[in-house]
């Protein structure tokens, strides 16, 4: 008698507890209803423990990822070295686009230009062009002011105007005419143009 009395009361207490569905299942099915709230509540364990593996594995994979981009190209050698008055206007590197250039690798001359800095895989000696807007320029650097173009030259038509006189004489620039006359000497590369002069002479 008195098991009956238990097993009702504990019925009667799985029942309060239960929401609305599960309250009538166990009213009509006491012992199928507590079976599917136990498989209900092992379900929603595992999706709940799923979903926290999920959450660890992305965490860490975005930590590793954090932490290997943190991590200095292996080889690099530091800050590049500023470029010196002939390295930068002897240069073909673009100083706004890729300013750090490779002098020597290899024992051999390199040139090559790079936006980053480079490592000692890939480069022995290296410069940055970043301070060559702001060297100043020796009074007695090369230039075409004064520059004799010559009786031949003069002769062309295609003589550059007195007020852009300073005119490229060979090189792919040929004919190119400028108003600096440092612009065929110092800010040009010689495979650019090699000779200029004054058409102010003609």
């Amino acid at each position: 008698m008195s098991s009956a009395i238990i097993s009702s009361t504990y019925n009667q207490t799985e029942i309060q507890h239960a929401n609305a569905e599960e309250q009538n299942l166990m009213g009509l099915y006491p012992a199928e209803a507590k079976k599917q709230s136990y498989y209900h509540r092992i379900t929603i364990g595992c999706i709940v423990t799923l979903s926290c593996v999920l959450l660890l594995v992305t965490y860490n994979s975005i930590a590793a990822h954090d932490e290997g981009a943190a991590i200095p190209i292996e080889g690099a050698k530091g800050p590049a070295r500023n470029c010196n008055f002939d390295e930068c206007f002897d240069s073909s590197c673009n100083a706004d686009v890729a300013p750090y250039m490779c002098m020597r690798h290899n024992g051999g001359p390199h040139g090559g230009c790079s936006p980053i800095e480079w490592t000692s895989f890939t480069c022995d000696d290296q410069c940055s062009m970043k301070k060559c807007a702001e060297m100043e320029i020796p009074e007695d650097t090369n230039n075409c002011a004064g520059v004799e173009c010559g009786a031949d030259w003069c002769k062309n038509g295609q003589l550059c105007n007195t007020d852009v006189s300073y005119q490229c004489q060979n090189g792919s620039a040929r004919y190119g005419c400028s108003a600096d006359p440092l612009q065929w000497t110092l800010f040009t590369h010689d495979s650019t143009c090699s000779d200029c002069c004054d058409t102010t002479t003609c």
